[in-house]
């Protein structure tokens, strides 16, 4: 009887102590215990979601790829385009033609001197198409402007010699006097006396103080 009493004490502190050490059950998942020891529901943010996020890293549970440096096929490239640098560069011009072929100073020389002896017999169309091929030359580009102005201004087209005269002034030594000159005359003729002076007075400003072309227009002009 004595030994059975202490089994029975010896086996109620074994449960006693199991009880004590036993850990608590496990909580739901996604839930707490409130102050009242119910159940609370976390918040969405807070939950621990039950299976990793897709991109969350390799099959093999190895590091996510860095976006930054994983290299793509880069962009498709369009065989239909072509590169703008590698386009042609467009056809020069003279004006609103296209720039004649480039010639050298001694076949332009005397390109130029055909177009004058043709505009002073009156072949017109003929002196601009010789002044124009002797614009190919740069050193000779202003002298041929000024022609080509002069058979515009002879044809009685006064805008289009004004147009080939100020594009005269802009070209490398143009000759001054010749293409001022011819602007004086086609801007008095457009009307424009303010304008026609202003290139006659420059004339006689410069080394040909009595040209008598540029007298007789300031006079026109009411000086």
């Amino acid at each position: 009887v004595a030994v059975l009493g202490l089994l029975g004490v010896v086996l109620g502190l074994l449960v006693g102590l199991y009880l004590v050490l036993k850990p608590p059950p496990p909580k739901p998942l996604g839930q707490d215990l409130g102050v009242d020891g119910g159940p609370r529901t976390l918040p969405p943010d807070l939950r621990a979601p039950l299976l990793p996020p897709k991109d969350a890293g390799v099959a093999d549970g190895g590091a996510k790829p860095d976006a930054s440096t994983e290299k793509g096929p880069g962009p498709k490239k369009n065989p239909d385009k072509t590169n703008a640098n590698s386009r042609p560069p467009g056809k020069a011009k003279l004006g609103t033609l296209d720039m004649p072929p480039e010639i050298d100073v001694s076949t332009a020389r005397a390109k130029f001197e055909d177009g004058r002896l043709k505009l002073g017999s009156g072949k017109l169309v003929a002196a601009f198409q010789s002044c124009r091929e002797a614009a190919g030359n740069l050193q000779m580009r202003g002298g041929a402007l000024a022609c080509m102005g002069e058979a515009q201004f002879a044809d009685g087209n006064f805008g289009d010699a004004i147009k080939w005269g100020l594009l005269g002034m802009k070209q490398k030594s143009p000759p001054a006097k010749d293409l001022k000159l011819l602007l004086a005359k086609a801007y008095y003729k457009k009307k424009d006396c303010a304008k026609a002076k202003k290139y006659w007075q420059e004339v006689l400003a410069g080394s040909d103080s009595n040209n008598k072309e540029a007298q007789e227009g300031l006079t026109k002009c009411g000086n």
